[in-house]
């Protein structure tokens, strides 16, 4: 059942067809007074900007709307909805699938080539020498370490998500199909949409959608970024161009912390960690889209499948390399 991308309200169908696939009309929200999902009629670009813009209509179109039933105007009345894919929950189910495997396939080929270009000391901009990172895997060893951390750090928001629905309610591991489970809460059901067409792969595809896109910036960035090279030895105070009259009056511990986050500063990969908070914000918004949980709560759970998956990679590939997540 597909939902309004303006209020998620649930609706029987998006649009009306009538003698022409091109003549349609965009159905109106019974709630919000809005049109259901203007998005149907958007080109794929336009949609690309929207998860770049991250607006929650475009992720209630992608999760809950996108191929669904119009209704056949011309059909009879008995029939009127046109048997085109998904046509119940079997359907849904696998479309949505089809989309895990595609997005996953994706994801594990740009996070690869972003490695096996830091491996060659290029797209990352990883420097060797201490403080620096070097990448001593295959492209095989790679691919599998991407693989471990991605599944890991999936399967970790995965449970944690559906850890906090099943707490407050929200939703139960029981039997049948979404719909079904919600048949004993028939106002639960008309006010939120997103409840009654819950499943548990949403949540996966939510960070998919979210992490695609800075990654492939990543990719394009890298093209032009130049990674900072290891810096020449110097003393904290010549690194930090502090004035002389400031640091006679400091402590010497704080001037080494000083020089310590100076030295990290220039020797971090920027774009790298650019992309990666981009993609941590990117996913929390768009669960808070999905999901009914708070602020601190989706926080707490992107950030645990981050530090479930780097604790993987450090695991798998020990101290030459550090973990990309």
């Amino acid at each position: 059942m597909p939902v309004c991308t303006t209020c998620a309200h649930p609706a029987e169908y998006l649009y009306t067809t009538y003698r022409t696939k091109s003549n349609i009309r965009l159905g109106v929200c019974p709630r919000c007074s809005a049109f259901l999902d203007p998005l149907i009629e958007h080109p794929p670009l336009l949609l690309i900007l929207d998860l770049i813009l991250l607006k929650p209509r475009v992720f209630l179109h992608l999760l809950y709307n996108r191929g669904t039933r119009p209704l056949d105007a011309t059909a009879p009345s008995i029939n009127r909805v046109v048997q085109t894919a998904p046509a119940g929950p079997d359907e849904r189910e696998t479309v949505l699938r089809q989309d895990l495997v595609r997005l996953v396939f994706v994801t594990i080929l740009a996070e690869a080539l972003v490695r096996i270009g830091a491996s060659q000391g290029g797209l990352a901009g990883r420097s060797e020498g201490k403080g620096g990172i070097r990448c001593v895997w295959p492209v095989s060893g790679i691919l599998l370490g991407v693989m471990a951390e991605m599944a890991v750090q999936y399967g970790v928001t995965l449970i944690l998500g559906l850890s906090v629905l099943w707490a407050r309610g929200w939703w139960t591991p029981a039997p049948g199909t979404p719909s079904e489970r919600v048949q004993g809460s028939g106002k639960a059901k008309a006010e939120d949409g997103r409840k009654a067409n819950f499943r548990p792969i949403l949540i996966p595809l939510t960070l998919l959608y979210t992490s695609i896109l800075p990654l492939l910036l990543h990719l394009l960035l890298s093209i032009w970024y130049s990674p900072p090279t290891h810096p020449s030895s110097s003393t904290p105070l010549d690194t930090l161009h502090l004035p002389s009259m400031l640091t006679d009056n400091l402590p010497l511990e704080l001037i080494s912390v000083m020089h310590t986050l100076h030295h990290l500063w220039n020797t971090t990969d920027r774009i790298w960690a650019g992309t990666r908070l981009l993609g941590g914000m990117s996913a929390g918004f768009g669960l808070r889209v999905v999901l009914p949980t708070r602020p601190w709560e989706t926080t707490g759970i992107v950030s645990a499948g981050w530090g479930a998956a780097a604790a993987v990679g450090w695991v798998l590939q020990g101290p030459h390399i550090s973990v990309l997540v």
